[in-house]
């Protein structure tokens, strides 16, 4: 598997993706964009939610605390734009699905994170995320579905990928007032 290819058709079916969900939702306020993988890196897809999004899940969640909200603001999966277009990725799954690399797994994996990272970094100096106060309202990161260290991959991405005031309300988006 080539990582520059790879990087490369990550990047461009990101661009698609999230042009799309920008184009289709206008007067949306976006808070955050994501790349996810599963433990096993057999797929690469992408979410995204906004304000109002967020406001409709939450709306129709069966309980309601700050705890929850927060869980239900940063966890991709919860997300109302949640494999987004997925189709779009179904020519980079299939890379890695099939990938003759997966032989030494454990490089594989990291190199397959840091594809992620680096397509997002790719299309993010591209401007797809905004610029200036647009780009610093946004969260970009990467995360892994079902995986114990998914908070501590999320940060480091989020690190690599945002500035550090971003990166640090990041880091404190489970926090409560009062707990």
């Amino acid at each position: 598997m080539n990582i520059q290819d790879l990087i490369a058709h990550i990047a461009q079916a990101t661009t698609s993706v999230f042009s799309a969900l920008k184009n289709e939702h206008p007067d949306e306020d976006f808070y955050a964009f994501a790349l996810y993988t599963d433990n096993s890196a057999m797929s690469v897809v992408a979410a995204g939610n906004s304000e109002q999004a967020l406001e409709e899940v939450l709306k129709n969640a069966d309980e309601r605390s700050p705890e929850q909200d927060a869980y239900y603001r940063w966890a991709s999966s919860e997300w109302l734009y949640e494999a987004f277009h997925g189709s779009e990725f179904k020519g980079v799954s299939k890379t890695v699905r099939e990938s003759a690399d997966r032989s030494n797994f454990r490089k594989f994996k990291v190199d397959v994170h840091a594809a992620m990272i680096e397509a997002l970094r790719t299309v993010d100096v591209d401007g797809l995320f905004g610029t200036g106060l647009d780009r610093e309202k946004i969260i970009v990161f990467v995360t892994i579905i079902d995986d114990d260290n998914a908070e501590q991959f999320e940060n480091d991405s989020a690190k690599q990928l945002n500035s550090p005031a971003a990166y640090q309300r990041f880091l404190n988006r489970y926090d409560v007032a009062g707990s």
